[in-house]
């Protein structure tokens, strides 16, 4: 569909939405990371579940450069598994047996964040506009929102795909938890 670049892209209901779908796709993000290794971009689920609630929700519609703040928002709130709560921070502690302090994970966090937005401004120029180098994660956003809107009664039988999926992994993980307690 066109881009309407008209309607307002910065809103409060889209970075709201992205940062309350940033906190809980971290959890995930953290969770998958200590189960598997590998975090995910969650850029394509948080655009996905805020285009169905605001379809469902909202008289006034949720526009195409709305949802890209809104999962720039949530990706950037989902990614800070990255910042050392998968690896690093978990070896040091097996080494040592020490836990850090809940002061002493905020510290390390920020200061991890800051040295990646630092290093990514820098980086910016070199990769984005002199090489022109395409980001998986982001093309692949940028085919599911342009199609999302293209195709709305698809992106809503996706989101039912992604909720029953969401919900069939829960019952087996609380089917198995139960199973345990009953074994014991």
């Amino acid at each position: 569909p066109p881009i309407d670049r008209v309607s307002p892209q910065l809103t409060l209901r889209a970075v709201l939405m992205g940062c309350l779908l940033g906190g809980v796709l971290s959890l995930s993000n953290i969770y998958a990371g200590l189960k598997i290794g590998w975090g995910f971009n969650m850029s394509i689920t948080a655009m996905l579940i805020a285009f169905a609630f605001f379809r469902l929700t909202s008289k006034r519609s949720f526009g195409l450069l709305e949802n890209n703040i809104n999962q720039t928002t949530a990706s950037a709130a989902a990614s800070i598994s990255s910042a050392g709560l998968v690896a690093p921070i978990p070896a040091y502690t097996i080494l040592t047996g020490k836990t850090l302090s809940y002061f002493e994970l905020v510290v390390w966090t920020a200061a991890v964040s800051l040295v990646g937005v630092v290093v990514a401004v820098g980086l910016r120029r070199q990769m984005i506009v002199v090489d022109r180098l395409p980001f998986p994660g982001g093309v692949a956003s940028a085919e599911t929102i342009k199609q999302m809107y293209a195709h709305g009664k698809e992106a809503m039988a996706r989101v039912k795909a992604l909720i029953a999926g969401a919900l069939i992994g829960a019952a087996t993980k609380l089917a198995a938890h139960f199973a345990k307690l009953h074994a014991i």
